[in-house]
C-alpha cells in the first residue's frame, strides 16, 4: 500500500489564508444548511414541495439580496417570515465580514514593490504634500542645485519635482 503522506507536498497556510478557508468553508455550510432548512419548512409549514436547488436559489438570492420574488407569495406562516428576515441580516452582515476580512486586506496589504519604478537618489530632499509656500522651497532649492521628491496627490503640482 502506498503512503500518500509522504508523496503529498506538506502545505502551510498563513494566518490569513487559513482564516478565508475557515471563511468560505463556513459560508457553505450556512448556506447549505439555510438551504436543507428553507426546504423542509416550506413542505412542513408552506405544503410546498420544492426541489433543493430552488431552496438553495432562494437562499442565495435572498443573502446576496438579489431578490427572491418567485417565493414572495408562497409564505403565510409566520416562522417562514422570521426565517427568511434572519436569512437577509444574516446575508448583509457577512456581506460587511467579507469585506473586512476578504476583500479589505487584500488591497491594503498588498505588498508594495517601487524597485524597479523609483531611480536611486542621493543627497536629496523628500518633500511630502504640496502646499502654498511649498513653491518658495522648491525654487529656493532649483537655484541651490539640490535635487528633490515631490510626493503630492495632485498631477499638476508634482510637474517640476524629479
Amino acid at each position: 500500500m502506498v503512503d500518500l503522506s509522504e508523496q503529498l507536498p506538506d502545505i502551510q497556510l498563513s494566518r490569513r489564508n487559513r482564516i478565508v478557508v475557515y471563511y468560505l468553508s463556513g459560508l457553505v455550510v450556512l448556506v447549505s444548511t439555510y438551504a436543507l432548512v428553507y426546504n423542509t419548512a416550506m413542505a412542513q409549514l408552506e405544503g410546498v414541495n420544492q426541489s433543493i436547488f430552488a431552496s438553495l436559489e432562494f437562499v442565495v438570492q435572498t443573502m446576496t439580496t438579489t431578490g427572491y420574488g418567485q417565493d414572495a407569495g408562497l409564505w403565510s406562516h409566520p416562522l417562514m417570515f422570521l426565517f427568511v428576515t434572519m436569512t437577509q441580516i444574516s446575508g448583509i452582515a457577512l456581506g460587511f465580514f467579507t469585506l473586512r476580512l476578504i476583500i479589505i486586506p487584500l488591497f491594503t496589504g498588498a505588498e508594495v514593490n517601487l524597485d524597479n519604478r523609483l531611480t536611486p537618489k542621493q543627497d536629496h530632499v523628500i518633500i511630502c504634500e504640496y502646499r502654498r509656500d511649498s513653491a518658495v522651497l522648491l525654487e529656493e532649492l532649483k537655484e541651490l542645485g539640490i535635487e528633490y521628491v515631490l510626493i503630492s496627490s495632485s498631477e499638476k503640482k508634482r510637474q517640476g519635482s524629479l
